[in-house]
């Protein structure tokens, strides 16, 4: 098969959370079997925050608003949902 006639295919996968299929699958947990093999469970951009640590949503967030257009004037639900998960709302008073 020649270099022309390949095509490279984003990874799709089933959200673990939402169970809908996602072209941009962000990896939340490797399961280790003692015994057979692993897997891996996968959630979409919206769902994976709650999966996250601060870090790790913040560096998810910088790679986001990279690519969406949206983000470059205002913040999208993704943008905005990964950032939640690292800036603390505000206290009321």
């Amino acid at each position: 098969m020649s270099q022309t006639a390949r095509q490279h295919t984003a990874p799709v996968r089933m959200c673990a959370d939402c169970e809908r299929i996602t072209d941009r699958p962000i990896l939340i947990r490797s399961v280790e079997q003692g015994s057979g093999p692993g897997w891996s469970l996968y959630a979409c951009p919206g769902c994976a925050p709650r999966h996250l640590t601060a870090d790790e949503a913040r560096c998810l967030w910088i790679e986001h608003v990279e690519r969406c257009a949206p983000c470059v004037t205002e913040e999208c639900p993704v943008g905005s949902a990964l950032r939640g998960r690292f800036v603390p709302e505000p206290e009321t008073p």
